[in-house]
């Protein structure tokens, strides 16, 4: 179960979001040299890196991650 603050965060983006464990990811998804945990953005059907495993790594809290997000959001949508 997602945190509430999280889930929150997730609610107010406006878009659609897929959480995927590692299986689930490759059982749905072909993309080559996939690395976990990373974020992958879909867009039609092309998947590219949204955030990257190294990245993620990086992160050293929730609200870390919640800028990173806002910050590409913001980026691809420019």
């Amino acid at each position: 179960m997602m945190k509430t603050p999280w889930k929150e965060f997730i609610d107010s983006l406006g878009v659609p979001v897929e959480f995927l464990h590692r299986d689930e990811f490759t059982e749905k998804y072909v993309y080559e040299g996939a690395r976990f945990p990373s974020a992958y953005m879909k867009r039609g059907d092309m998947l590219s890196v949204f955030i990257s495993q190294e990245e993620m790594d990086a992160l050293k809290s929730l609200n870390e991650l919640m800028k990173l997000v806002r910050r590409r959001l913001d980026e691809t949508n420019a």
